[in-house]
């Protein structure tokens, strides 16, 4: 059996790495959520271009509802695009709703 102090010391040696690596963790956190509004920053700004080019008022906007639900779906003709979460059965929401 180990000695009273040397239990204690590892203890807190233990406890020493614990708040070390949930700081980490709140910094990676904090790092990922960043990382993550500045992708969809630079997406919409992207897209927003691409269809600012487009000239939609002549599609019926059903049309338009009908390709924007396929690109939810990760659809895009006839095609499955990579990384796109498969749908279950049943699954059917409105436009890109999470």
């Amino acid at each position: 059996m180990k000695r009273p102090r040397t239990l204690v010391r590892e203890i807190m040696q233990t406890q020493e790495r614990i708040a070390v690596l949930r700081d980490d963790q709140a910094r990676i956190g904090q790092e990922i959520s960043h990382l993550i509004a500045t992708n969809k920053t630079k997406v919409m700004e992207l897209v927003g271009d691409a269809v600012g080019r487009l000239d939609l008022s002549q599609l019926p906007i059903n049309d338009f509802l009908f390709g924007l639900s396929g690109l939810c779906e990760g659809v895009v003709n006839d095609r499955v695009l990579p990384n796109s979460p498969p749908r279950g059965r049943g699954e059917d929401r409105g436009l890109c709703e999470g």
